[in-house]
């Protein structure tokens, strides 16, 4: 572990590898600007889970890249086998970006795994690859991967998985009716991986007929023929993407001949005739939710909001009002940085509705002779719908113009002090929505108070202040890892007033990265979490906060183009309404196991201490994977929505409600139920708290702007955002207040 200089250079003469034992630090010597990848830190957890020893993965891995025996008489004295360093500017060596790529893709498709999760290991330079033969062309020991590399893979996988669908039917189209003698050339049917990829049509809802009628004779596809549809997925990806596809040697004319689709290429591909399996197809989205969203939106936005979906989501940051003075400050601080940033400002703009993802600048992709239009089966062209942007629910937001910056978001000096965070657009409007709530009720009773405080107390030289009563109190109830919670703080802080944001969520350990957030942004004196016992007192009082956010768990169709893999793992009875699977009275009460045994029916609150099994929390926009405990969202929803209402204080306090779906499940029809609900109690009612004219964009100059929405748009207490409109993810909103009665 502690080696000299001279000692280190005298290593590096004999061999590019430090000879280490397990546990010890493994160091490989580089010469400067030769070498661009980094370096295994330790020895353990290199490979997977199951390889923690150096004696066990050392072995696979030589014996994957053909280099020597695959018994376990490899010693930890064996040096490790490897490549020519690559240089740090080296161009991508394509070989191995497509043996990579194909693994990468071929064990997401077979096992269903998480596309970033798996990058993540095919990015390392030690990675053997999913279950790879001998002279396995994704060798890069000792050589490393540089950036270029990294970048192509990660781009390769995330664009192979969010067209997932798209690819796999111009595959199978394509191959189906291709030449005979071409497809021969090219190795059969079988070196396309026909049948896996129909199992991944049908598993979706495009079933084709020529499958339908044998698929329950077929056996499930093995591996090699996963590996074979990966290839071809990979290859198609690329003819949309590369300039010269066949440099790869894994890569033969024969093939991409097939792909291209020869003669489709001018009498065009078939697409499904009906309209929302033509959009899944399209769109890469499955034929449930394309169908909902032509049964919800109509047509054109359906194709509209499928399209924007499998775009690439912007980077956008929010100011931070504790540490940062202005916009201007944060622009001109990134700028001395080299991060361009621009604001939320002009028309929006239509998004890119090329037939393929595109993650990188270089991108080959068709261009329309109409930019703002899109292609629907039914209407043909159609406009897109578009909408001012979101300055108003958004104001201190900056869209960094070239994407991720080279040091990365954390090696950022402006973001180590704490003056931004990195935020949807559309997530800064919901916070919005809270602090302009609370805002234009409580904060200006209190303005008026001080006031007349002032003037009472006009002799004394003490500046009168706010007392304990005086507090600004908000409730994030299901906070996460609460970037809204940080949003709230920073747009309360900006107020002048005392306040206390305090956070609750059932799952703990979204939780544990809070703290140090709240350090770094400034307001840690400022935000608290509390347990159930302290919601419980709250309620049993009839409520305190003066707002309550509940960012309710949802299906995230919203947020699909963040997590690529998201959109399949989307289950359509989960976004129904099911009372009686979940457990879920008319009331929003919850049964326990042992009331389910005995019939009886006691209610539980979400806050309540309850040790039954049930999952509350299936939100996976921080990538767990909870969802799979939750029946119906739309219930436990609604169940939520009726029980933190109780904690919000009566004659004035603030209801939001708020999602990140698109589906009206989960967001209309759940906030007139619990308005329905609401109708038969007594003791409190609440009044809908309706929104300003356009908002959250700036209110439209010429009225030609919002003829289209003026109204859906005027006075309404309900607000919906997706990223064709709006450019940002799918969100929703409700708000309300408790009504003020008169004494």
């Amino acid at each position: 572990r502690r080696r000299s200089a001279g000692g280190m250079a005298a290593s590096a003469a004999a061999s590019r590898w430090t000879v280490v034992t397990h546990g010890a630090w493994l160091g490989q010597t580089r010469r400067a600007g030769e070498c661009g990848f980094r370096t295994a830190r330790r020895v353990v957890n290199l490979d997977t889970n199951t390889h923690h020893r150096r004696n066990v993965w050392l072995p696979k891995c030589r014996a994957a890249f053909g280099e020597g025996s695959s018994s376990n008489e490899a010693t930890e004295d064996t040096p490790l086998p490897g490549l020519a360093p690559v240089a740090l500017d080296a161009s991508p060596r394509w070989d191995l970006v497509h043996a990579r790529s194909v693994s990468s893709v071929a064990e997401i498709l077979m096992h269903k795994r998480d596309a970033q999760k798996v990058i993540r290991k095919a990015l390392r330079m030690e990675w053997c690859g999913f279950d790879e033969i001998s002279g396995w062309a994704g060798n890069a020991w000792g050589g490393g991967i540089n950036n270029a590399e990294r970048l192509a893979i990660a781009e390769t996988v995330l664009g192979v998985e969010v067209n997932r669908l798209t690819l796999a039917w111009l595959v199978v189209e394509r191959t189906r009716s291709a030449d005979p003698e071409v497809i021969e050339n090219a190795g059969g049917v079988d070196a396309f991986g026909v049948d896996a990829l129909d199992a991944v049509l049908c598993e979706f809802g495009l079933e084709r007929a020529f499958y339908e009628n044998e698929k329950n004779e077929r056996e499930a596809p093995r591996r090699p023929e996963f590996v074979a549809a990966a290839t071809a997925m990979v290859t198609l990806h690329w003819t949309h993407t590369r300039d010269d596809v066949v440099g790869s040697a894994a890569i033969s004319k024969e093939t991409v001949r097939v792909l291209r689709g020869g003669a489709k290429m001018v009498a065009g591909d078939a697409w499904p005739t009906g309209v929302a399996e033509n959009n899944a197809a399209r769109n890469s989205l499955p034929v449930w939710f394309a169908r909902r969203l032509l049964n919800e939106r109509g047509e054109a936005n359906a194709f509209a909001i499928a399209n924007a979906l499998k775009q690439v989501a912007p980077l956008m940051i929010r100011r931070n009002g504790i540490m940062c003075p202005s916009v201007e400050h944060l622009k001109r601080a990134l700028s001395d940085e080299g991060v361009a940033t621009s604001t939320l400002t002009g028309a929006a703009t239509a998004v890119d509705t090329g037939a393929f993802l595109s993650l990188s600048s270089s991108t080959k992709t068709p261009q329309r002779e109409n930019e703002n239009e899109i292609e629907t089966p039914g209407s043909g062209s159609v406009p897109l719908p578009t909408q001012p942007p979101v300055v108003l629910g958004a104001p201190d937001c900056l869209r960094l113009l070239e994407g991720r910056p080279r040091v990365g978001i954390f090696g950022l000096d402006t973001y180590r002090k704490g003056w931004f965070e990195v935020q949807d657009p559309g997530s800064q409007c919901i916070a919005t929505a809270v602090v302009d709530g609370v805002t234009s009720s409580t904060i200006s009773g209190l303005k008026s108070s001080f006031r007349r405080q002032s003037a009472a107390d006009e002799n004394e030289e003490e500046v009168p202040t706010t007392s304990n009563d005086d507090v600004i109190t908000v409730l994030d109830t299901c906070c996460g890892s609460g970037g809204k919670t940080l949003a709230i703080a920073s747009a309360l802080h900006e107020t002048g007033v005392d306040f206390r944001v305090d956070c609750f969520d059932l799952d703990r350990r979204r939780l544990r990265h809070l703290t140090a957030a709240c350090e770094r942004a400034g307001c840690a004196d400022s935000v608290r979490v509390v347990s159930r016992r302290d919601l419980q007192a709250v309620a049993n009082v009839g409520g305190t906060y003066d707002a309550v956010l509940v960012d309710a768990p949802c299906s995230s169709t919203g947020a699909v183009r963040r997590n690529p893999s998201l959109r399949w793992g989307m289950v359509e009875s989960q976004t129904l309404r099911s009372p009686e699977s979940f457990g879920i009275e008319t009331t929003g009460g919850v049964k326990t196991n042992e009331a389910k045994k005995t019939g009886e029916k006691k209610e539980k609150r979400f806050f309540d201490d309850d040790e039954t099994e049930t999952v509350i929390d299936g939100d996976l926009r921080t990538g767990s994977n909870d969802r799979v405990g939750v029946v119906s969202f739309p219930s436990l929803q609604l169940c939520i929505l009726r029980e933190a209402s109780s904690l919000v204080k009566p004659n004035g306090g603030v209801l939001v409600y708020a999602t990140c779906s698109v589906l009206k499940s989960e967001n209309e029809d759940v906030a007139c139920e619990f308005e329905a609900g609401d109708q038969n109690k007594k003791e409190r009612k609440w009044a809908p708290f309706p929104f300003a004219q356009n908002w959250p964009a700036a209110k439209c100059r010429p009225k030609t702007d919002c003829a289209a929405t003026a109204k859906s748009q005027n006075a309404t207490h309900f607000v919906g955002l997706n990223p064709s409109a709006h450019g940002t993810d799918g969100f929703f909103m409700a708000r309300w207040r408790s009504r003020v009665y008169k004494e």
